[in-house]
């Protein structure tokens, strides 16, 4: 499926940036409304490791939000999720927003 969307967006000229962000990151601010998310045993890096392997292999830009959100928890800054939901809430928008701004200049893709 991504090939395909990949594919698509080559043939009509539109650059592909293809963003991330493991949830899981936050896990103890998601295990205040979904407590069995603390006793969940995965690799969190596995994913974000593979679409970024995904995205190179065929050239296109790849951005982990996750570690701009760990960055800016671990410096004590305010919550990125709604506390009842999980969801991004002001904080994390602005942070996806800057990190995407950021990753979309590097790489050329303003036209």
């Amino acid at each position: 499926l991504l090939d395909r969307f990949v594919e698509s967006c080559r043939r009509a000229g539109v650059p592909v940036l293809l963003v991330f962000e493991n949830a899981l990151i936050d896990r103890e601010g998601l295990a205040r409304y979904n407590p069995g998310v603390r006793d969940l045993e995965v690799d969190e890096p596995f994913l974000s490791r593979w679409l970024g392997e995904y995205a190179a292999s065929r050239e296109i830009s790849f951005v982990d939000i996750g570690p701009d959100f760990a960055a800016h928890l671990a410096r004590g800054g305010a919550p990125v999720r709604w506390a009842d939901d999980g969801h991004w809430n002001r904080t994390g928008h602005r942070i996806v927003g800057e990190t995407i701004l950021r990753h979309i200049t590097a790489a050329g893709l303003l036209r």
